[in-house]
């Protein structure tokens, strides 16, 4: 009984912060400018993840500096936030603060860190997304309109 419960809340969380993270991802989605600068983040693996690659586990912290690493790196770039795991988790509660049913479950470890990147166009957003979404330590990569996250 108890396995079942703590099976459902890390099933209700991961799709929470699932759900959190794709609802800003315009990947898809053809820029109505190419010359608008978009926000991208970079969401890194954490254990509650759904996405097989994640393996259950954290990101590295040498997952994270190469994921830096390259990001700094790249023609376009131009700035890059590091949020944690804990500064997301507080702007999760914000953001679903009349939905007590998807924070009781919710834990600061459940929500991933993530590093928030300014780029130039949806040019340079498509191909950081394309280069690092199978980078080691990374769960999923979105795209955002400027000033969306």
């Amino acid at each position: 009984m108890v396995i079942a419960a703590a099976a459902a809340v890390l099933l209700m969380v991961g799709t929470v912060a699932g759900g959190f993270v794709m609802m800003w991802d315009e990947a898809a989605k053809p820029a109505a400018s190419t010359g608008k600068e978009r926000d991208v983040s970079v969401f890194f693996c954490v254990r509650s993840s759904s996405m097989p690659k994640c393996r259950a586990s954290d990101a590295a912290a040498g997952e994270k500096d190469e994921v830096r690493r390259r990001l700094e790196e790249m023609a376009g770039v131009r700035r890059i936030r590091y949020e944690s795991k804990e500064q997301a988790y507080e702007r999760f509660k914000k953001l679903f603060a009349d939905r007590k049913d998807m924070l009781e479950g919710a834990h600061p470890g459940d929500i991933p860190d993530s590093l928030r990147v300014r780029v130039a166009d949806i040019g340079t957003a498509q191909a950081l997304k394309t280069e690092l979404e199978s980078a080691p330590g990374v769960d999923t990569i979105m795209i955002h309109p400027l000033g969306r996250v």
